[in-house]
């Protein structure tokens, strides 16, 4: 079958259409698949395969090392109420974290974290955080062993 469908005003094929101003502009799906392939793009965070490639404009800031700032390595324990971060710097914008060890708990919302009070974080697992999220962060590990928390601040 041809890749080209004509369409005669009219007559034939109908289309979704929306009216701006009495001029018609054609409702299209957006499909990220290859030729003789369809892959709807579908709401929401998909696989790479499904999702649309987003550039980032050429003069838009990016997030880059806070270098003035050495990395943190939180020591997580069972301090009663968590424990915290050491003060970020002024110009941070956002805070890249990775936890080793073990699992923990975190807090956001100034409550103390206990071994099942609060988000758990896995093992391993890393994310970037808003300076005012990491900042207000109160961690206690689950079990018998520490946790370390890794923390790099970023700006951009």
């Amino acid at each position: 079958m041809a890749d080209n469908v004509d369409i005669t005003p009219g007559a034939g094929a109908t289309i979704a259409a929306d009216d701006v101003a009495g001029v018609q502009f054609q409702k299209m799906k957006v499909d990220v698949g290859g030729n003789g392939v369809s892959a709807p793009l579908a709401q929401g965070q998909q696989t790479m395969a499904n999702s649309l490639s987003v550039a980032v404009a050429s003069d838009q800031d990016l997030l880059e090392p806070n270098s003035a700032q050495a990395d943190q390595a939180l020591t997580v324990d069972a301090t009663a109420g968590g424990v915290q971060f050491s003060a970020f710097r002024a110009d941070t914008t956002q805070v890249f974290w990775s936890s080793e060890s073990a699992q923990c708990r975190v807090t956001f919302d100034g409550s103390a974290p206990t071994t099942t009070n609060g988000h758990l974080i896995e093992d391993g697992s890393s994310g970037i955080w808003s300076k005012a999220l990491a900042t207000a962060a109160k961690f206690i590990r689950t079990g018998a062993v520490s946790v370390t928390i890794s923390a790099s601040q970023l700006k951009g």
